[in-house]
């Protein structure tokens, strides 16, 4: 039976990921804000049954299109509204991605290389993460990917193409890109025009598939891209296109939601999330030799590209830079493949340095998370005192996940002719343990008390409205029921204006200007763990 799958690797693949990714998905709330953006979206799509316009709060939504919130309407029309089902989508994708590196990896170098970069791009920290979360960008990436190897498939660049398969391929690849659009937006297009680009001129144009052919794959990109925006302008007019390109030009302009960062904030994402291959990368050899393949020139200039072009945008989000993951596990591969690795000794010290950090770091967060009472005392910001303070279930047994997992790297270390294969599979261990047994308790400080009363009021008639910070979760978990919304109902309108039903204000407690200046028909009805919730009866 191992041995049959074993050969059978695609299958082993679907199997590992069924074990990995699908278990204990929905253990813990969805992330404030991000994860919570896109499940109440889906979820206001499947109430209203307005499955072509994206809403949230009732009110279109122009900052993303809707191919992934469909995704997740299918799943929760599967798996009923909650958790697991808007994670679900990802969490297939990432056996989406197992097979189709692995099948790429097999088709331009053999079996052997296909099964190292699946290893090095799961058993990378937020390559592997991801697929276990409701965000966006891992099917965003996904088609960005494909449209690139489709292109260059069908520029001729791969010698195994197939005859006559140009027109099929260059379609394939304006296709996914035309996804890619409609996923989360015009990036895609300077991701993957821009990366083609790069070839063309790097290449003095012979990556060039023709003009006929290079004109065919521009329209067509351009025409599957824009379907559901003709769509939506025709039906509703110009104002979601107008919406969404400002969104754009701010996001690009603007720290958006107050996430900004230094210049060099991708590439410590980059280097520190997509350990081990991260450093793996640091200390590849021949890069001029590897060049000459036209996938490899692909990938690395597809990955310098995001890292400038998201360095380069202000707002600042881990996430944004994630296509870079593609690359960075590529390069790693190619680098294990060959066994080209620059002074392999000071790259094996390095990672196992950053390993045991990281180990020594899941070994101590019970025994910190039980001695808390002893670090607040020390802690200045006022609201992280506050949410610290909660009672969170810390035990000390919890210790012997880590060194468990530094026992078996130990072990693993002292076995394998590889030594640096071991990492890629403690990687795969320390993101489960993370996820699986500490996120459900480092959400007990973050976000769990405005949570829970939120779906104390599920299926009650009440307004709540989460002040001086973003959430949805509070529309999500407090299953707000379709109603006639517009933008006076809004912000000031629920302390202020005419309301029709009790609200329910919630603020930080470092941010609750209420106790300054308070009002009259507004009170407190519970202060706790760094979040007040105000209540104003209607009259």
């Amino acid at each position: 039976m191992i041995k049959f799958v074993y050969k059978n690797f695609y299958l082993l693949l679907i199997i590992y990921g069924v074990f990995t990714l699908i278990p204990f998905l929905g253990d813990v709330h969805l992330f404030d804000w991000d994860e919570a953006n896109f499940a109440e979206l889906a979820r206001e799509m499947i109430l209203t049954k307005n499955y072509l316009q994206p809403q949230i709060n009732y009110l279109p939504f122009y900052e993303k299109p809707p191919i992934f919130i469909w995704l997740q309407v299918i799943s929760m029309k599967i798996f009923g509204i909650n958790e697991f089902a808007a994670r679900f989508p990802n969490a297939l994708l990432g056996i989406l991605v197992m097979v189709s590196l692995y099948w790429i990896g097999k088709r331009e170098h053999d079996e052997r290389f296909g099964r190292i970069w699946v290893l090095t791009y799961m058993g990378s920290f937020l390559p592997f993460m991801y697929f276990r979360t409701g965000l966006i960008d891992p099917w965003f990436n996904y088609f960005m990917f494909l449209s690139l190897y489709f292109y260059y498939t069908a520029a001729g660049l791969n010698s195994n193409q197939i005859l006559g398969s140009k027109i099929k391929d260059l379609l394939a690849s304006a296709f996914f890109l035309g996804l890619a659009v409609q996923t989360k937006g015009p990036a895609a297009f300077i991701i993957v025009f821009g990366t083609i680009g790069i070839l063309w001129a790097f290449s003095r144009f012979k990556s060039l598939p023709g003009i006929l052919n290079a004109s065919v794959w521009i329209l067509s990109s351009l025409f599957f891209s824009c379907l559901w925006f003709l769509y939506e302008t025709y039906h509703h007019g110009t104002s979601y296109m107008y919406e969404f390109i400002v969104y754009q030009i701010r996001l690009f302009t603007t720290e958006d939601a107050l996430h900004g960062g230094p210049i060099y904030y991708h590439i410590i994402v980059l280097l520190l999330g997509c350990f081990p291959s991260s450093f793996v990368l640091l200390f590849t050899n021949d890069w001029k030799e590897k060049l000459k393949n036209d996938w490899y020139k692909i990938m690395c200039i597809c990955g310098i590209l995001v890292l400038v072009l998201f360095s380069i945008v202000q707002t600042k989000i881990i996430h944004y830079s994630s296509m870079a993951y593609f690359p960075i596990s590529y390069i790693a591969a190619h680098t294990l493949y060959n066994n080209s690795i620059r002074n392999l000794k000071l790259a094996e010290i390095l990672i196992k340095v950053f390993s045991l950090v990281v180990i020594l770091a899941l070994i101590a967060m019970p025994i910190i998370g039980n001695n808390l009472t002893y670090i607040l005392p020390y802690v200045d910001d006022i609201q992280a005192k506050l949410q610290l303070g909660a009672a969170v279930n810390w035990c000390y047994w919890e210790v012997c996940f880590g060194i468990f997992i530094l026992m078996v790297l130990v072990f693993a270390l002292k076995k394998s002719r590889n030594k640096l294969y071991p990492y890629f599979f403690s990687t795969i261990a320390i993101v489960l343990v993370l996820l699986v047994v500490f996120a459900p308790k480092i959400e007990c400080y973050t976000q769990r008390i405005y949570i829970d009363f939120c779906k104390s009021l599920r299926g009650q008639d009440v307004n709540i409205k989460a002040l001086y910070f973003k959430s949805y979760a509070t529309m999500f978990y407090s299953g707000r029921q379709p109603f006639t919304n517009h933008i006076s109902k809004d912000h000031n309108w629920i302390l202020e204006g005419l309301i029709d039903k009790d609200a329910y204000v919630i603020y930080k407690t470092k941010d609750s200007i209420l106790y300054k200046y308070p009002k009259p028909d507004v009170e407190l009805i519970q202060s706790k763990l760094g979040f007040d919730i105000w209540l104003r009866k209607a009259k």
